[in-house]
């Protein structure tokens, strides 16, 4: 399956995709690029015990005013394989990846290139997060701290 999901807004979180209330969608070989949300999650976000999963999808240029550009994860388990993460913007933190407040997102063989955040350019994980992480690469982010990771309050 593949599909593009590009230039949307969304006035709270979610501009591309809305994962909530324990939804598991399975998303592969789709663009996620140019969207907006005014509070998280840009292109994705992830709430309410959901766990979707996106293999070779792209996360790219997408925007959120407050935090997780590419992704937001709260109390969730997305599950990424594959996925280029790249020029997603926060204002404030995780431009690439947000992760807090008991999200455990599950990233494999993902490349975060060119993000940018207020803390964590590439990813953020705080507030009691976890993340299980294999063979990522983080390249040219950007942020105050933590131009690549930012790690705080995590397992």
């Amino acid at each position: 399956m593949g599909c593009t999901i590009t230039s949307n807004t969304a006035t709270y979180d979610g501009g591309g995709i809305y994962s909530h209330y324990y939804s598991s969608p399975t998303i592969s070989g789709c663009e996620i690029s140019n969207n907006t949300a005014y509070t998280d999650g840009g292109g994705v976000s992830c709430r309410g015990n959901s766990s979707p999963v996106f293999t070779e999808c792209v996360f790219e240029s997408n925007s959120a005013e407050s935090h997780g550009g590419g992704l937001f994860v709260m109390n969730s388990t997305p599950a990424l394989t594959n996925c280029p993460i790249a020029n997603n913007t926060a204002g404030g933190d995780g431009g690439g990846i947000h992760n807090s407040d008991g999200g455990s997102p599950v990233l494999k063989n993902c490349a975060f290139t060119g993000n940018q955040g207020v803390l964590g350019g590439g990813m953020y994980n705080g507030n009691g997060s976890s993340q299980e992480v294999v063979n990522l690469t983080f390249t040219e982010n950007t942020a105050t701290r933590g131009g690549g990771i930012y790690v705080a309050d995590t397992n």
